[in-house]
């Protein structure tokens, strides 16, 4: 293998990690979207997590 295709398969990586990362952000944006509006009275995201975990 040479420099170069060590070289693209790192770019290449590159690409998908930061991917990946904007999937994530997105996925748990999106996760305390939905808990806001599940919740009838508008409390913050955390609130309805400590709610249900009593």
């Amino acid at each position: 293998m040479s420099a170069v295709h060590i070289s693209r398969g790192l770019a290449i990586a590159e690409v998908f990690r930061g991917i990946a990362e904007r999937h994530r952000q997105q996925s748990a944006l999106f996760a305390e979207l939905l808990a806001v509006e599940e919740d009838p009275m508008g409390f913050p995201p955390v609130w309805n997590r400590l709610a249900r975990s009593t």
